[in-house]
């Protein structure tokens, strides 16, 4: 059987797909490793285990050359080989909003305020204002807030007026630091 035939009697699946499309490229910073296209890693034609970072959800491998190991983000590695290195203030950017989703095609280089629209976008940044479930303060309040601040009274005053336990947390709400999506 050659490289080009499908490997279940003429049947083609969405592996035999894959392997087909899937591109391979060196890894700059570590030659002995390859990326492909659809996000995979391999070294000496072995491919690598993927990892998620436990705190970002994000694939990462680990890298060794001269007896150092790094561990790099696998988005970041695939924009990298593809696409050229990472151009001044751009993050890797996933399209689908899938951290996992390591394809060339769902990847992009992008700014950090693209990125955050995507993450709105896709229902992960969603919660905001009286939506989250900590919010000390509610919209009538901040906005209450605001008109004080504007009249010359202290955050101190404002949270006591308000009854918010926290001068800081009516500080933020004021500066625009929380509740900055309202007007």
């Amino acid at each position: 059987m050659d490289a080009g035939t499908p490997a279940r009697g003429g049947r083609v699946g969405r592996r035999d797909i894959q392997k087909m499309t899937e591109r391979w490229r060196f890894i700059h910073s570590h030659p002995a490793y390859e990326v492909s296209s659809t996000g995979r890693v391999r070294r000496d034609g072995r491919l690598l285990k993927l990892g998620p970072n436990v705190q970002t959800g994000y694939l990462r491998v680990n890298l060794s050359q001269r007896g150092k190991v790094t561990q790099r983000h696998v988005h970041t590695l695939v924009l990298e080989a593809f696409r050229g290195p990472r151009p001044a203030g751009m993050v890797a950017c996933h399209r689908d909003g899938s951290r996992t989703n390591n394809r060339l095609r769902n990847l992009r280089w992008g700014t950090v305020a693209s990125n955050w629209a995507d993450t709105y976008r896709h229902g992960y940044r969603a919660l905001r204002g009286e939506q989250v479930a900590s919010a000390k303060l509610t919209a009538r309040k901040v906005r209450r807030a605001r008109k004080l601040h504007q009249q010359g009274y202290s955050h101190r005053e404002i949270s006591r007026t308000l009854g918010v336990a926290s001068h800081t947390t009516v500080g933020c709400a004021i500066r625009g630091k929380h509740w900055g999506h309202l007007k």
